[in-house]
Order: C-alpha cells, then sequence, then structure tokens
C-alpha cells in the first residue's frame, strides 16, 4: 500500500487539523470572497478537501494545495478532487518557486507540515515573501510528539547512528514555543494574532500503516540501505509502543502530542 494510501487512511491528523482550526477560525481575517490560497504541504488532499475546503469555500476563488511529493500529488488529484482546488507538486523551500510565487496569496495554510522542517526562519520567511499585504498564515505544527521521542532513543542507542543525520530532524521551538515563535514572527515582519500550545492525547486505529505513513515523510529513511528499511522501521515501531498507550485489538494506540498552532498577519 503507498504512502499515500496509508495517510488517507489515518484518523488522528484529521482529529487534530479539525480541533485547532475550529479553535482558531475566528483570528482569520478576510478581505472580500475572492481570496486566493496557498495550502502548503497539503500531503494526499483529504484535510484539504474534507476540513480546510469547508472553512474557507466561501471566501476563496482559488486554493492552490501544494506538497513536494509528485505520489502525494497524484493521490490527491485522483481521489479529493474538488472544484476551486487545484493541486500541484511544489517545495515550499525552493527559493525559485517561492520567489516566483511572491506576493499572490491572501491565506497561507500549513497543516501537519512546519514540524518536518528544522529551519523554521527559512520556511515562515517563505510564507511572508508568498503572501499580499496584511495577508495571513495559519500553521499547524508540533512542539513535541512520541515520534520526535522514539527517535532520539534511536539515535541515542548507536546501531543506527552512521545512518542518521547529525543536523537537526524536526523543528525545535525551544522550551518556550510561544516567546519563541512571537519574537521570529516579528523579526520576520509578522503580528502573532494568537498561539496555542497544548498537550493532547489522540488515538489511530491502525498505528502500524499510521507510522508507516509519517515514515514516508522523514526524507532519511528512503537514503537507508533497502535491505535494512524493514529493520529499522520495526526498531522504530517497538519505541513508538513505548511512548503510546495501547488501546485494544488489532491495533490501537493512544499518541502523545503537544499541538502547536499559530495564526499571524503580515504587516511589513
Amino acid at each position: 500500500m503507498s504512502s499515500a494510501s496509508l495517510w488517507f487512511k489515518s484518523c488522528a491528523p484529521r482529529q487534530n487539523a479539525t480541533s485547532q482550526l475550529g479553535k482558531f477560525a475566528h483570528l482569520l481575517k478576510w478581505k472580500n470572497y475572492k481570496e486566493t490560497i496557498l495550502d502548503a504541504g497539503c500531503g494526499e488532499g483529504s484535510i484539504t478537501k474534507e476540513i480546510l475546503y469547508p472553512v474557507v469555500k466561501n471566501h476563496s476563488k482559488k486554493i492552490l494545495s501544494v506538497d513536494k511529493s509528485e505520489v502525494m500529488i497524484n493521490f490527491a488529484k485522483k481521489h479529493n478532487q474538488v472544484d476551486h482546488i487545484d493541486y500541484q507538486v511544489m517545495d515550499v523551500m525552493d527559493q525559485a518557486q517561492v520567489t516566483k510565487a511572491a506576493n499572490q496569496f491572501d491565506h497561507v495554510f500549513a497543516i501537519h507540515l512546519a514540524q518536518w522542517i528544522p529551519n523554521t526562519r527559512t520556511l515562515m520567511t517563505g510564507f511572508h515573501k508568498m503572501l499580499k499585504a496584511d495577508g495571513q498564515i495559519f500553521v499547524l505544527s508540533f512542539a513535541d510528539l512520541f515520534l520526535t521521542h522514539a527517535f532520539r532513543k534511536q539515535f541515542q542507542e548507536g546501531k543506527w547512528r552512521k545512518y542518521l543525520p547529525t543536523d537537526p530532524v524536526f523543528a525545535d521551538y525551544t522550551s518556550k514555543p510561544t516567546q519563541y515563535i512571537e519574537r521570529l514572527l516579528n523579526d520576520i515582519g509578522f503580528r502573532l494574532e494568537g498561539c496555542n500550545h497544548e498537550v493532547q492525547m489522540l488515538y489511530e486505529e491502525n498505528f502500524t500503516d499510521f507510522l508507516r505513513s509519517c515514515m514516508s515523510m522523514y526524507v532519511y529513511f528512503a537514503r537507508l540501505p533497502a535491505e535494512l528499511q524493514e529493520e529499522y522501521f520495526e526498531d522504530i515501531l517497538k519505541l513508538c509502543h513505548q511512548s503510546c498507550n495501547y488501546l485494544g485489538p488489532p491495533d490501537k494506540y493512544e499518541m502523545y502530542y503537544e499541538p502547536f498552532t499559530f495564526v499571524a498577519t503580515k504587516i511589513k
């Protein structure tokens, strides 16, 4: 089963996206009913179609939903296409592509993307560049989650150290995420409108498949020798089981998350 299909079947990402968009929708300011929206890191499109689109459809003339994975975009076009959503391959960390899209969008949404990008400043600077004057960003990331704990333990054990990066894999918002992101956004040219950092427990009915879909977004997994990838995955799965709560068959687990969500407006 492809990574897109596995992610499509996952329920935890939908739970989180629905909850956080509901909490922050009142901070989104709409100028008119013909706004242009960028959905960055849309994956296979299910959250775009089922959760984001109902929130923005009455305000937008077009949603450009992008992901750097051609596999994900092809899946989205086949299974999650609706009017006004345009799925395209794009890497929002590619500065040439960002420059080409400068000043094009009224809102940028990044749902479950930012935690996978260690260079938060570059990502937010790119969003700022692509926004029109007074445009807004909505970012749903994670300050911490069960998977980061598993990666840290795995690296410390040493078995896989020669294959793993020494550079950070996830975004690091420090021990004080709200203060960190407010300072960073102000420096780039945003005004923080609202921010929320909390602890949640979310469940997944098919935890092993969900973890496989997460690993598909971990770029270093694909760089492992092919004959070692399954062994690596089994080791990560065991470590994740240690930090999650088993809820019952066939493969239901409760997982630890620290959602980190913020809305900001471009002011300069």
